[in-house]
């Protein structure tokens, strides 16, 4: 918060991606502050599709992305959908790994950089096994 007022000082733009709360409330007391809204009420993990597709819309608006993927981008896009769908395709590389990590401990290495996502990575699966 002490770095939104800081930019509102300085009259910088400033978006907000929020479901509500003191950071909601700064957008609708200045001008220089735009807020994208989310629905409420969801925990980080859940609310991921929301907060990612509103910064998609940002980026798509402001001229950062196309506003339509082209022919190989949808191929690539099937593609990659029927490889990682474990219904139609139970041989594929997903379900395989899946298979293997079943019967044995699980180890994420990498660099110190990462260790946030490997973090993540393990709190999310052992939030899966349980």
């Amino acid at each position: 918060m002490t770095a939104v007022r800081e930019a509102i000082g300085l009259q910088a733009t400033i978006i907000v991606i929020s479901s509500g709360g003191e950071l909601s409330g700064l957008a609708e007391m200045n001008d220089h502050v735009h807020l994208l809204t989310v629905p409420s009420g969801q925990p980080p993990r859940t609310a991921f599709g929301h907060l990612f597709s509103r910064q998609l819309g940002l980026f798509e608006y402001m001229g950062f992305l196309p506003s339509q993927i082209d022919e190989d981008g949808l191929n690539r896009l099937q593609e990659f959908n029927e490889e990682v769908d474990i219904i139609s395709n139970p041989d594929g590389s997903i379900p395989s790994l899946a298979l293997s990590m079943a019967d044995g401990p699980i180890a994420a290495l990498g660099p110190i950089e990462m260790g946030p996502v490997l973090i993540r990575f393990k709190n999310q699966a052992n939030e899966n096994a349980s």
